[in-house]
């Protein structure tokens, strides 16, 4: 949708758009009371639905408690200021609340399956709902919202009507007992939650005051390239916490992990430097070109998210060892460390401030968590990682320093070729397994 919103809709009000979305990310673990991880962490552990039936039932009943309350708070705001946004602006945030819930409640149940076709039949009602309010209803920035809208509470609705919900969800399993336990192992979350906020998204906040919502329009496209990859090792972060979970208390527990730490990093640094190597693509052809200064952000933006992804795993071994205040702990550092360092530059070097800061918050995070956990687990990184990291290397200084289509393009093969080398035996398992089923 992309390079269809950069030419329908200005960059002042893409930015403003962008800026009510990180709201909503905002509003989530704080509605939520971030018990969509308690519902998984528990449920998980249960075998039957019965068993799962009180963590389900009470998450709902948090979830929907919290929600009318967040309603009543923006229809005062409407009649108050006139805030025509307010009711469209809510049932976005009402779409995605219920869908992090929906989420923590398909991953204890272990209907992953299902949890990506609905993903996937939300992205599409998003594409249709937001074709028609913009483009054809010419409703502008409130025809983005409802669209979002729609699409959520539609992926909402396939999740219930596919999964059996009814089954999981009991009135007489909720309890005031069951409330309590679920938000007293995740209310150490919270901070965790806004923290990450603070980290992933409150830098369109701090543009918006000191450098205007054209600046945040730029910023915010520039940021769904790293986005793409961070979407891509979501689906891995989902099914990580499960697999950690499970190998909590293996003999085998060290080694499993850093048998997929590894994995995980040679696929995700050449796949992140093939992102980078198709920046050119992405801002000469298919962005609008009022979005072209986006381009030098990119390649920092993408290599802070492999810190990111890697905070992530560590984080997903702190869960399953149920320590999610160090967890927190970590989160909140790397916040203060990202608000510090963005304030104190936007003045001197205006959205590279909020580049910087992201990334050096993601570092200080990943190793932090991985220090915190060096008593339980011994981590041990590949030799062979250190050409691929070079190889890296390269192909970001290409992309600074080349203004030429030729080497752009000779960028995008050799970092192509880097990822085939690096990931040559999954490939080949891959091919084999296609091969396998065809016969």
């Amino acid at each position: 949708m992309i390079p269809l919103f950069s030419r329908w809709l200005t960059t002042e009000d893409y930015g403003r758009y962008d800026l009510f979305a990180t709201y909503v990310t905002l509003m989530v673990p704080i509605v939520t009371l971030a018990c969509s991880e308690a519902v998984f962490r528990y449920g998980v552990d249960r075998d039957s639905p019965g068993e799962k039936s009180p963590y389900i039932s009470n998450g709902l009943a948090i979830v929907l408690t919290n929600s009318i309350i967040l309603a009543i708070i923006l229809v005062a705001i409407r009649f108050i200021t006139g805030w025509t946004l307010a009711i469209p602006f809510f049932f976005m945030a009402f779409g995605e609340i219920l869908n992090n819930y929906l989420q923590g409640y398909m991953r204890a149940t272990r209907r992953l399956n299902i949890y990506s076709f609905c993903t996937a039949f939300s992205t599409l009602c998003i594409f249709a709902a937001s074709t028609i309010f913009v483009f054809f209803l010419k409703m502008g920035l409130a025809g983005l919202i409802w669209g979002y809208a729609v699409g959520f509470l539609a992926g909402d609705l396939a999740v219930i009507l596919f999964t059996n919900f009814k089954q999981y969800f009991k009135f007489k399993s909720i309890s005031f007992a069951g409330v309590k336990e679920l938000i007293s192992y995740s209310y150490g979350l919270i901070p965790n939650s806004i923290s990450w906020w603070i980290i992933n998204v409150s830098d369109r906040s701090i543009i918006n005051l000191f450098l205007g919502a054209t600046y945040n329009g730029i910023y915010a496209l520039a940021c769904k390239i790293p986005n793409f990859a961070s979407a891509i090792f979501s689906v891995f972060s989902i099914s990580w916490q499960e697999s950690a979970t499970d190998m909590v208390n293996s003999a085998e527990r060290d080694t499993y992990y850093n048998k997929i730490l590894n994995k995980m990093c040679f696929l995700l640094i050449p796949l992140c430097g093939g992102i980078i190597s198709c920046n050119f693509i992405f801002f000469n052809w298919i962005f609008d070109s009022k979005y072209s200064s986006g381009y030098s952000y990119v390649p920092i933006l993408v290599t802070s998210v492999i810190f990111s992804s890697l905070s992530q795993f560590f984080g997903g071994i702190q869960i399953s060892m149920k320590h999610p205040k160090a967890n927190g702990a970590t989160t909140m550092i790397g916040a203060v460390v990202n608000i510090v360092i963005h304030l104190g530059l936007v003045h001197f070097i205006g959205l590279y401030a909020a580049v910087c800061s992201t990334f050096i918050s993601n570092v200080v995070i990943t190793f932090s968590r991985m220090y915190l956990l060096r008593k339980e687990v011994s981590f041990r990184f590949s030799r062979s990682l250190i050409p691929l990291i070079f190889a890296y290397i390269i192909v970001v200084c290409v992309t600074y320093v080349n203004y030429s289509l030729l080497t752009d393009i000779l960028n995008l093969l050799f970092a192509g070729v880097v990822f085939l080398i690096a990931n040559r035996d999954m490939i080949k398992e891959i091919l084999n397994r296609m091969l396998h089923r065809r016969k």
